[in-house]
Protein backbone atom coordinates (compact mmCIF):
# COMPACT_ATOMS: atom_id res chain seq x y z
CA UNK A 1 0.00 0.00 0.00
CA UNK A 2 2.65 2.39 1.14
CA UNK A 3 4.43 1.72 -2.53
CA UNK A 4 1.58 2.08 -4.02
CA UNK A 5 0.83 5.37 -2.49
CA UNK A 6 4.59 6.51 -3.06
CA UNK A 7 3.89 5.59 -6.88
CA UNK A 8 0.72 8.00 -7.17
CA UNK A 9 2.45 10.23 -5.24
CA UNK A 10 5.78 10.38 -7.37
CA UNK A 11 3.38 10.16 -10.44
CA UNK A 12 1.50 13.53 -9.50
CA UNK A 13 4.88 15.38 -9.19
CA UNK A 14 5.35 14.57 -12.50
CA UNK A 15 2.15 15.68 -13.73
CA UNK A 16 2.03 19.22 -11.57
CA UNK A 17 5.86 19.15 -10.02
CA UNK A 18 6.29 21.45 -6.84
CA UNK A 19 8.01 24.81 -7.23
CA UNK A 20 9.46 26.93 -5.18
CA UNK A 21 7.54 30.46 -4.92
CA UNK A 22 10.62 32.16 -4.90
CA UNK A 23 12.75 31.16 -7.34
CA UNK A 24 10.49 28.61 -9.63
CA UNK A 25 13.15 25.68 -9.43
CA UNK A 26 11.92 22.13 -8.69
CA UNK A 27 11.44 21.61 -4.83
CA UNK A 28 13.00 18.64 -3.20
CA UNK A 29 11.09 16.30 -1.26
CA UNK A 30 11.79 17.75 2.49
CA UNK A 31 11.45 21.38 0.87
CA UNK A 32 7.74 22.89 1.23
CA UNK A 33 6.65 26.06 -0.66
CA UNK A 34 10.11 27.90 -0.76
CA UNK A 35 13.41 25.73 -1.22
CA UNK A 36 16.28 25.95 1.20
CA UNK A 37 18.62 28.70 -1.00
CA UNK A 38 15.90 30.79 -1.57
CA UNK A 39 14.96 30.30 2.44
CA UNK A 40 18.26 31.29 3.12
CA UNK A 41 18.53 34.73 1.18
CA UNK A 42 15.34 36.32 2.08
CA UNK A 43 16.37 39.78 2.67
CA UNK A 44 15.10 40.24 6.11
CA UNK A 45 14.15 43.33 7.90
CA UNK A 46 15.20 42.71 11.44
CA UNK A 47 12.59 44.79 12.80
CA UNK A 48 10.61 42.68 14.74
CA UNK A 49 13.70 43.17 17.20
CA UNK A 50 13.96 47.01 17.85
CA UNK A 51 11.71 49.68 18.38
CA UNK A 52 12.13 52.98 16.28
CA UNK A 53 12.84 51.03 13.25
CA UNK A 54 11.88 52.52 10.05
CA UNK A 55 8.43 50.79 9.40
CA UNK A 56 7.46 52.43 13.08
CA UNK A 57 8.76 56.02 12.14
CA UNK A 58 6.15 55.87 9.20
CA UNK A 59 3.54 56.55 11.40
CA UNK A 60 5.19 59.44 13.97
CA UNK A 61 2.65 62.05 14.58
CA UNK A 62 -0.02 60.74 12.15
CA UNK A 63 -1.64 57.60 14.55
CA UNK A 64 -0.34 55.97 17.85
CA UNK A 65 0.77 52.38 17.74
CA UNK A 66 2.75 50.00 20.08
CA UNK A 67 5.41 48.87 18.11
CA UNK A 68 5.32 48.19 14.14
CA UNK A 69 7.53 45.52 11.96
CA UNK A 70 8.02 44.85 8.49
CA UNK A 71 9.48 40.84 7.98
CA UNK A 72 11.24 41.55 4.47
CA UNK A 73 12.95 44.29 2.66
CA UNK A 74 10.87 44.72 -0.63
CA UNK A 75 13.56 44.39 -4.04
CA UNK A 76 12.36 44.72 -7.84
CA UNK A 77 13.08 41.80 -9.28
CA UNK A 78 14.02 40.08 -5.97
CA UNK A 79 12.37 36.39 -4.39
CA UNK A 80 10.04 38.79 -2.26
CA UNK A 81 8.97 40.72 -5.66
CA UNK A 82 8.16 37.12 -7.23
CA UNK A 83 6.81 35.59 -3.74
CA UNK A 84 4.26 38.59 -3.32
CA UNK A 85 3.31 38.64 -6.79
CA UNK A 86 2.24 35.40 -6.96
CA UNK A 87 0.46 35.36 -4.02
CA UNK A 88 -1.61 38.23 -5.20
CA UNK A 89 -2.00 37.87 -8.83
CA UNK A 90 -1.71 34.09 -9.39
CA UNK A 91 -4.15 32.35 -6.55
CA UNK A 92 -0.69 31.03 -4.80
CA UNK A 93 -2.54 31.58 -1.17
CA UNK A 94 0.12 29.00 0.47
CA UNK A 95 2.43 31.55 -0.27
CA UNK A 96 1.15 33.90 1.82
CA UNK A 97 -0.07 31.18 4.68
CA UNK A 98 3.84 30.30 5.14
CA UNK A 99 5.19 34.02 4.86
CA UNK A 100 2.87 34.82 7.78
CA UNK A 101 4.09 31.50 9.55
CA UNK A 102 7.99 32.86 9.27
CA UNK A 103 6.62 36.21 9.96
CA UNK A 104 4.99 35.21 13.28
CA UNK A 105 7.94 32.85 14.23
CA UNK A 106 9.88 36.30 13.97
CA UNK A 107 7.54 38.61 15.82
CA UNK A 108 8.24 35.67 18.71
CA UNK A 109 11.60 36.01 19.14
CA UNK A 110 11.73 39.12 21.13
CA UNK A 111 8.05 39.57 22.70
CA UNK A 112 7.79 43.08 21.05
CA UNK A 113 3.91 41.99 20.25
CA UNK A 114 3.23 39.42 22.93
CA UNK A 115 0.12 41.65 23.87
CA UNK A 116 -1.39 41.16 20.73
CA UNK A 117 -5.06 39.46 21.01
CA UNK A 118 -6.31 39.52 17.81
CA UNK A 119 -5.31 39.91 13.83
CA UNK A 120 -7.27 42.35 11.36
CA UNK A 121 -6.08 41.71 8.07
CA UNK A 122 -6.28 44.79 6.23
CA UNK A 123 -9.56 44.36 4.11
CA UNK A 124 -10.52 44.65 0.11
CA UNK A 125 -13.14 46.36 -1.67
CA UNK A 126 -15.83 43.88 -2.31
CA UNK A 127 -15.50 44.93 -6.13
CA UNK A 128 -11.83 43.96 -5.73
CA UNK A 129 -12.58 40.51 -4.26
CA UNK A 130 -14.89 39.85 -6.73
CA UNK A 131 -11.94 40.79 -8.95
CA UNK A 132 -9.24 38.40 -7.82
CA UNK A 133 -11.53 36.01 -5.74
CA UNK A 134 -9.93 36.41 -2.52
CA UNK A 135 -7.29 38.63 -0.12
CA UNK A 136 -4.27 37.85 -0.09
CA UNK A 137 -3.45 39.77 3.11
CA UNK A 138 -6.10 36.76 4.85
CA UNK A 139 -3.96 34.16 3.42
CA UNK A 140 -1.00 35.61 5.59
CA UNK A 141 -2.70 36.77 8.55
CA UNK A 142 -4.08 32.56 8.65
CA UNK A 143 -0.39 31.64 8.60
CA UNK A 144 0.52 33.94 11.74
CA UNK A 145 -2.78 32.85 13.37
CA UNK A 146 -1.68 28.99 13.13
CA UNK A 147 1.63 30.10 14.76
CA UNK A 148 0.69 32.66 17.25
CA UNK A 149 -2.28 31.07 18.57
CA UNK A 150 -4.90 33.99 18.17
CA UNK A 151 -8.06 34.16 16.23
CA UNK A 152 -8.72 36.21 13.04
CA UNK A 153 -11.21 39.08 13.08
CA UNK A 154 -12.89 39.67 9.37
CA UNK A 155 -16.03 41.68 8.39
CA UNK A 156 -15.71 44.26 11.22
CA UNK A 157 -13.46 46.41 9.91
CA UNK A 158 -14.69 47.38 6.08
CA UNK A 159 -13.29 48.98 2.94
CA UNK A 160 -16.68 50.79 2.33
CA UNK A 161 -14.85 52.83 -0.65
CA UNK A 162 -13.64 51.22 -3.85
CA UNK A 163 -9.81 53.48 -4.31
CA UNK A 164 -7.61 53.54 -7.11
CA UNK A 165 -4.24 51.90 -7.05
CA UNK A 166 -1.28 53.36 -5.08
CA UNK A 167 1.29 51.83 -7.29
CA UNK A 168 1.44 55.18 -9.31
CA UNK A 169 0.90 57.85 -6.62
CA UNK A 170 3.12 60.27 -4.61
CA UNK A 171 3.46 60.23 -0.67
CA UNK A 172 0.95 63.33 -0.53
CA UNK A 173 -1.33 61.46 -3.42
CA UNK A 174 -1.77 57.99 -1.28
CA UNK A 175 -2.55 59.80 1.80
CA UNK A 176 -5.33 61.91 0.24
CA UNK A 177 -6.58 58.43 -2.07
CA UNK A 178 -6.75 56.80 1.50
CA UNK A 179 -9.09 60.00 3.65
CA UNK A 180 -11.88 57.65 4.70
CA UNK A 181 -12.21 54.80 3.15
CA UNK A 182 -12.67 52.16 5.76
CA UNK A 183 -15.23 52.01 8.44
CA UNK A 184 -16.92 49.73 10.60
CA UNK A 185 -19.70 46.99 10.48
CA UNK A 186 -19.80 46.72 14.48
CA UNK A 187 -17.65 47.70 17.07
CA UNK A 188 -17.94 44.95 19.96
CA UNK A 189 -15.14 42.51 18.82
CA UNK A 190 -12.46 45.33 19.16
CA UNK A 191 -13.40 47.23 21.73
CA UNK A 192 -10.44 47.27 24.61
CA UNK A 193 -8.21 44.89 22.39
CA UNK A 194 -4.83 44.55 21.10
CA UNK A 195 -4.96 44.74 17.97
CA UNK A 196 -2.38 43.48 15.00
CA UNK A 197 -3.32 45.42 11.94
CA UNK A 198 -1.74 43.24 8.88
CA UNK A 199 -0.97 43.88 5.16
CA UNK A 200 0.97 42.72 2.61
CA UNK A 201 3.22 45.68 1.46
CA UNK A 202 4.23 48.61 3.52
CA UNK A 203 5.54 51.81 1.54
CA UNK A 204 4.42 55.41 2.84
CA UNK A 205 1.76 53.50 5.84
CA UNK A 206 -1.09 55.60 4.26
CA UNK A 207 -3.36 52.30 3.99
CA UNK A 208 -2.76 51.57 7.58
CA UNK A 209 -3.10 54.75 9.04
CA UNK A 210 -6.18 55.37 8.02
CA UNK A 211 -7.09 51.72 8.78
CA UNK A 212 -5.85 52.32 11.99
CA UNK A 213 -7.59 55.50 12.97
CA UNK A 214 -10.65 54.41 12.52
CA UNK A 215 -9.90 51.41 14.98
CA UNK A 216 -8.72 53.54 17.77
CA UNK A 217 -12.10 55.84 17.26
CA UNK A 218 -13.69 52.74 18.17
CA UNK A 219 -12.42 52.26 20.81
CA UNK A 220 -9.69 49.76 20.04
CA UNK A 221 -6.50 48.95 23.00
CA UNK A 222 -3.13 48.98 21.79
CA UNK A 223 -2.26 48.62 17.93
CA UNK A 224 0.31 46.46 16.42
CA UNK A 225 1.30 46.62 12.83
CA UNK A 226 2.71 44.49 10.41
CA UNK A 227 3.56 43.98 6.84
CA UNK A 228 5.07 41.09 5.36
CA UNK A 229 7.68 43.56 3.30
CA UNK A 230 9.18 47.19 3.44
CA UNK A 231 8.82 49.16 -0.18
Amino acid sequence: MFLLFQYLQNFSELLYPKLCGGCGNHLYENEEVVCVYCRASLPLSGECDFENNASEKLFWGKVSITAAASFLFFQKKSSTQHLLHQLKYQQKENIGEWLGEQFAYSLQSKGRFAAVEIIIPIPLHPSRIKFRGYNQCDAIARGMASVLLIPIVNGVLIRSVATQSQTKKNRFQRFENMESVFSLAQTSAIKGKNILLLDDVLTTGATLVSAAQVLQQAGSNKLFVGAIAKA
